[in-house]
């Protein structure tokens, strides 16, 4: 689902609303932020090219998470506080089906990562005219640079492991992530299109 220029009206100085900076950036730091918890965790538990990776993808989420945080025009906003315990719902890990508990989080923690720089794409929600120094510009230009990084080291782990492992555990566990996060993320798009 490709949508564009979701946010706005922009004010006179080319920034976003706040109250659309505030439910794409809870959005964006719900996820990423349980990104970067579950891949450092996980990071403990494996060896080789696979704990690597965790590492590098929780720092590279750590960091997103810390621009979103500091580029976002926060205030309250009541849709996000009802929907919040289902997203936080839904970053939690899960365990893939196979004899190795911790192989199988590793698993679900680069599935996620793969689902999130994928589905996630909010610096095509900017209207052509947002401020380039805007803060939160900014920091979806981040979040777009760095996402792409993640891809491919996640793309080739993951068919490492599709040659370790059940083809079809593999293949699941991608597209139940997959699935989860479009379904969050439709839900955010929608609700930033119907409120503009």
């Amino acid at each position: 689902m490709m949508v564009q220029s979701v946010l706005g009206p922009l004010d006179p100085a080319g920034r976003v609303p706040p109250w659309q900076q505030t439910r794409l950036g809870a959005f964006l730091v719900a996820g990423y932020g349980a990104l970067a918890s579950s891949a450092s965790a996980q990071s403990l538990w494996t060896h080789g090219p696979v704990a690597i990776a965790l590492q590098q993808q929780a720092a590279v989420a750590s960091g997103i998470v810390g621009a979103i945080m500091r580029g976002v025009a926060w205030q309250w906003d009541p849709w996000w506080m009802a929907r919040a315990s289902v997203s936080q719902a839904a970053w939690l890990p899960r365990l893939a089906h196979g004899p190795d508990v911790m192989r199988g989080l590793a698993l679900d923690s680069l599935a996620l990562g793969l689902a999130i720089v994928t589905v996630v794409r909010p610096a095509p929600l900017l209207p052509p005219d947002a401020s380039p120094d805007d803060p939160f510009v900014a920091a979806l230009g981040l979040v777009e640079l760095e996402s792409g990084r993640l891809l491919q080291p996640n793309l080739r782990l993951l068919r490492q492991m599709a040659e370790e492992m059940p083809r079809s555990v593999v293949e699941e566990a991608v597209e139940a992530r997959l699935a989860s996060v479009q379904r969050l993320w439709n839900a955010v798009l929608a609700s930033l299109a119907s409120s503009a």
